[in-house]
């Protein structure tokens, strides 16, 4: 129904702009403080012990394999397997959680290069953090289920409700208990992300009788499932501990680090994210039916669109650094020094905005013909390229070539991706690509003529003016940049601006 397709779209927006508004609450609140930096340290462990553990294996692994039951009207099993497997996440994360927070200092000595103060309050601040991990396991169990089920809405809403609860503490904790309350808003809007989407799962089984069935079947075929996409996300999650690393010694660099990625995930997940997670069902289905041809055909298609969105907003992102972040994020403790770290780290960010999202598509066609081997091995391929990288740039750029580093190792992956996706999925590189490249191509340079025509309004820096005109004059840019680029890749004869819309309206029937 078009209404109910509306709201959902509205949810997936409200996930980014919440997001968003995370980061101009907590830089209104801490700016790119050393309290910030011992914060977001302490954030990234937990969210280690999380994606190592859980992550995205969850959606590799658990959905294929739970869908088989639904599909086969075996609701009963599906609980159980269902049941099962949060069970388990459970009774695996709290003692490592719990060994943890009593290691916490520990941790954060080999986790950052903080001075002993700086690592004693990164240890306090984890700790509350600690029960992160296990309300997202949860959470992602109960959102891949209910979204195998066809039910969108709820977890749609789940990150919205984690990022609700760190602007609370950040706006209503942090006055009173200083940087503290931050880490207890992560952890209540953990236990909000899991909480919401619970009572929903009444339409598999009773809720709050959890279930330890070792013997099922379905237990062990997630388990096999898991492991190699676990390995994955393990040495993916290296890319970050290595940022945190090298940048602790800098100070604000973690911070600053923090909201760059924060500002890049805008146009990675609206677009990137959106078009691969409407993907995936549609190439598992061919490929359940070895229809390689057909899946190589729906990756380019994808791939097409998804590269007309994020060339242009990529560049937008590396030209209008300073523009966006002051708009956005420059109050309170956030001043002018904040915004220059910021956008240094923006800038290098958005060149690997494009090898980020070229990964999120074709890993997603790898993944529909359940090979998690071959992106496992390029992953770690990219990590390794990361590590070398990350030390002489940070040498050479500061905080800026540890995200240079990162982007690098991002477009080292998307070609690794690529070049093995020749093989396995036929069609995926063709002269169709080339042509729809070409075509982006003349939108990007017009769109690069018009900036080069206002170096003015590029280099703006937006402190000096009144909220109403940072804003005015940043949409402006944006606007006109964009409709520059639309015009001109229209008159290119871009089929993308057509497919995307009739993949809009076939959504909101």
């Amino acid at each position: 129904m078009p209404a109910a397709a509306a709201i959902l779209m509205l949810a997936f927006a409200a996930s980014r702009l919440t997001g968003l508004a995370r980061g101009i609450a907590v830089g209104f609140a801490f700016g790119t403080s050393p309290e910030l930096d011992a914060y977001l340290a302490a954030n990234r462990v937990a969210d280690l012990i999380y994606q190592i553990a859980i992550g995205g294996a969850v959606g590799a692994a658990f959905i294929p394999v739970f869908s088989t039951y639904l599909t086969a009207n075996d609701r009963a099993g599906a609980w159980r397997l269902l049941s099962t497997l949060m069970t388990i996440s459970v009774i695996a994360l709290a003692p490592i959680c719990l060994v943890i927070g009593i290691l916490a200092e520990d941790v954060m000595r080999v986790a950052g290069g903080f001075d002993d103060d700086q690592r004693r309050l990164a240890a306090e601040l984890l700790r509350p953090q600690l029960l992160s991990p296990i309300f997202f396991a949860i959470g992602t169990f109960a959102t891949s289920a209910l979204n195998t089920r066809g039910a969108f809405l709820v977890p749609s809403l789940a990150p919205s409700l984690y990022n609700l609860g760190i602007i609370f503490g950040a706006l209503a904790l942090a006055p009173f208990i200083g940087i503290r309350g931050l880490a207890i808003g992560a952890a209540i809007g953990a236990l909000l992300y899991a909480g919401i989407q619970i009572p929903s799962l009444r339409v598999f089984g009773p809720i709050g009788r959890p279930v330890l069935d070792l013997t099922h079947a379905g237990v062990r075929q997630v388990g096999r499932l898991m492991a190699p996409r676990v390995l994955g996300l393990a040495v993916s999650q290296i890319n970050f501990v290595v940022i945190i690393i090298l940048a602790s010694p800098l100070p604000g660099a973690i911070a600053a680090l923090d909201y760059a990625w924060l500002l890049m995930m805008l146009p990675l997940g609206l677009f990137a994210m959106a078009i691969a997670n409407a993907l995936f069902p549609s190439i598992a289905e061919q490929a359940a039916r070895a229809e390689w041809s057909a899946v190589g055909a729906s990756v380019r298609s994808a791939l097409s669109a998804v590269l007309y969105l994020v060339l242009p907003a990529a560049l937008g992102l590396a030209l209008l650094a300073e523009p966006i972040v002051a708009t956005l994020l420059e109050r309170g403790a956030f001043v002018e020094g904040s915004a220059r770290l910021t956008a240094t780290a923006l800038r290098f960010y958005a060149l690997g905005l494009v090898g980020q999202s070229i990964v999120e598509i074709v890993a997603r066609g790898f993944y529909a013909r359940q090979d998690t081997r071959r992106p496992v091995i390029v992953a770690t391929l990219a990590v390794a390229v990361n590590v070398a990288l990350a030390f002489p740039l940070r040498e050479a750029l500061g905080h800026g070539g540890l995200a240079l580093a990162l982007s690098l190792s991002s477009v080292a992956e998307a070609i690794g991706l690529i070049v093995l996706a020749r093989h396995r999925m036929p069609g995926v590189v063709s002269g169709k690509l080339v042509a729809s490249l070409a075509r982006v191509l003349v939108g990007i340079i017009a769109m690069g003529g018009m900036a080069a025509l206002l170096p003015g309004a590029i280099a703006w820096h937006g402190h000096a003016d009144s909220e109403i005109d940072r804003i005015a004059r940043l949409l402006i840019l944006v606007a006109g940049g964009g409709a520059t680029y639309l015009v001109a890749t229209i008159l290119a004869r871009a089929r993308e601006p057509i497919w995307l819309a009739h993949r809009l309206r076939a959504r909101m029937r």
